[in-house]
């Protein structure tokens, strides 16, 4: 490759930093992000990344989500540690991040996002070895910026982070396979089964909402091939989940995904009917109207698809002798696949609509818009595989003038997706702000309250309180920080207490009666009826109440 192609292979890479460097800075706080981009999971992550690097198994473990834990007790331990050189501080780690935790989650969202920026670069230099098309490659690179939901998910602590940079490198090793390979170089490697396995065992490890990605390796080119790659996904996956690899937390994580596989609510709620059909309709068409051009482009290669199983079924009723040929001391008859005059695979097609439909069907099982992030890119491939001359039969005039819109409709793609997404987060960000400093103003007014917070109230005890319930091996070094903080559990409606565990709320009508002032910050939840409540300060994503009583029976 020339040094100028390598250079405007980087274009989307770096827009990719600049953007996600953008996000990051209206996210963050994450205590008090926007909805779907705040404490919940980063803060859940953090402490479970801190758990490893204690020497403890996490216990969070239903994506399972290890990779990503991993990659936090490594970015945790080492700013920690130069921290500890460079200041000459002796805190240990678990007090030093429980102190301080939103520059850890910064850091390692800095590390996602340049992750995801070498992914990018990765999957348009593949594109661009296997083809040639420069601009083919830029159109595939712009997959991340192209959808609102996707680009600030480039750079937040989440499992999806992780995904993007999986289905990006998976897309990348499989797009010779995808898009054919210029006759003067042999890209085909052997290695890319094993290569491949090795992603997807990853990405399964991360979430197994890229399971679905698995049938990707339909695309390889024998069954050998495929096989191999299986094994190694295997043992991949085995390697990623080694941190709780126990016959304990495996009965869990498998009775977690059982029960999401034959409820109908979310999260394994609802009932036992499998699927809620009556919400299928709207689901699909909240799927439809977020991801326009994701299902465009899959409709368009199914009915490629069907024009070309036609074609060839036509050719075989009325086929040409010199299309045909008998084996000798045989009947059978074969067809000259060069005289079908049918251009282009129908394998690519097939396998790459059939994942996006796979996927498709479990996010309508499961509601969830970032459900379907792993397979997104692939519209992008199948788009790729569309603008090739043997794939529409096109003349290579046409083809040329079909990459040039590609990449033009591309670009005004990620310019509308990321600017609806910044101005949603920097919306997000003015109203948490100024929700939060109302609230902290008045818990000022105050000595010594005691304030409860419910699940996703925007305090930074909040957050952290949230973190450490899932790591309850460091509840009691956590405890100090969250002397005059309890948690509200809205699903238990119990109080948590850090270093005393679960407690009445019968605890609250004893300290009111002694006078001490109580507060409860939270959104608005129908559990919070066990309170009476005096409201402080209402807003639209939490309020303030004094707490003046609790009922006298718990439900």
């Amino acid at each position: 490759m020339s040094r100028k192609s390598l250079t405007i292979l980087l274009i989307f890479p770096v827009a990719l930093i600049v953007v996600g460097w953008t996000f990051l800075l209206q996210i963050s706080p994450f205590y008090a992000g926007a909805y779907g981009y705040d404490q919940d999971p980063a803060y859940v992550y953090l402490f479970s990344g801190l758990t490893l690097l204690d020497g403890h198994s996490p216990t969070h473990i239903d994506h399972p989500g290890t990779p990503l834990q991993i990659l936090c007790a490594l970015v945790v331990f080492l700013r920690w540690f130069v921290i500890r050189i460079t200041e000459a501080a002796s805190t240990d780690i678990v007090s030093a991040v429980s102190l301080q935790p939103e520059p850890y989650i910064f850091t390692i969202s800095c590390a996602l996002l340049i992750l995801n920026a070498w992914a990018t670069y990765f999957f348009g230099r593949r594109i661009f070895q296997s083809i040639g098309s420069i601009k083919v490659a830029l159109f595939c690179q712009s997959a991340p910026l192209a959808f609102w939901i996707v680009a600030p998910r480039v750079t937040y602590l989440s499992p999806e982070a992780l995904l993007i940079f999986a289905s990006l490198c998976l897309l990348g090793l499989l797009a010779p396979l995808v898009l054919g390979v210029r006759e003067s170089q042999n890209y085909v490697s052997d290695r890319i089964p094993p290569l491949a396995g090795i992603v997807l065992g990853f990405g399964v490890a991360v979430k197994i909402t890229f399971i679905p990605m698995v049938g990707l390796l339909l695309l390889l080119d024998s069954r050998s091939d495929r096989i191999r790659a299986i094994k190694y996904a295997a043992i991949a996956w085995a390697i990623c989940i080694l941190p709780i690899l126990n016959i304990k937390k495996m009965e869990s994580m498998i009775g977690w995904i059982y029960s999401l596989m034959v409820h109908s609510g979310n999260y394994g709620s609802g009932g036992t009917d499998v699927v809620n059909v009556k919400a299928l309709y709207d689901r699909m068409d909240n799927l439809f109207e977020t991801f326009p051009f994701f299902f465009y482009v899959n409709l368009i290669l199914l009915a490629v698809l069907i024009v070309k199983a036609a074609a060839k079924n036509i050719y075989m009723v009325a086929a040409p002798p010199a299309a045909m040929s008998h084996d000798k001391g045989h009947k059978k008859m074969r067809i000259d696949a060069r005289a079908l005059n049918i251009n282009g695979s129908t394998k690519v097609p097939l396998v790459l609509a059939l994942v996006g439909i796979i996927q498709t069907l479990l996010v309508l099982k499961h509601p969830g818009a970032h459900y379907i992030i792993p397979v997104l890119p692939i519209a992008f491939m199948g788009a790729a595989w569309l603008a090739q001359s043997d794939s529409l039969g096109l003349s290579v005039r046409y083809i040329e003038w079909l990459r040039i819109i590609l990449l033009g409709s591309a670009c005004i793609m990620a310019i509308n997706a990321t600017s609806f997404a910044f101005n949603n987060l920097r919306e997000s960000r003015l109203i948490q702000d100024k929700s939060l400093a109302s609230i902290q103003a008045e818990l000022k007014k105050y000595p010594n309250p005691l304030v409860i917070g419910a699940y996703r109230c925007s305090l930074p005890e909040c957050a952290l309180s949230f973190g450490a319930s899932y790591a309850p091996v460091l509840e009691k070094k956590v405890a100090p920080i969250l002397e005059n903080f309890y948690e509200f559990n809205i699903w238990n409606k119990k109080l948590r207490v850090f270093g005393e565990g679960w407690v009445s709320l019968q605890r609250i009508n004893k300290y009111i009666a002694e006078g001490r002032s109580i507060f409860l910050v939270s959104p608005m939840y129908p559990e919070l009826g066990v309170f009476a409540l005096e409201p402080i300060v209402h807003g639209p994503v939490q309020s303030l109440y004094r707490i003046t009583g609790v009922a006298d029976t718990e439900s």
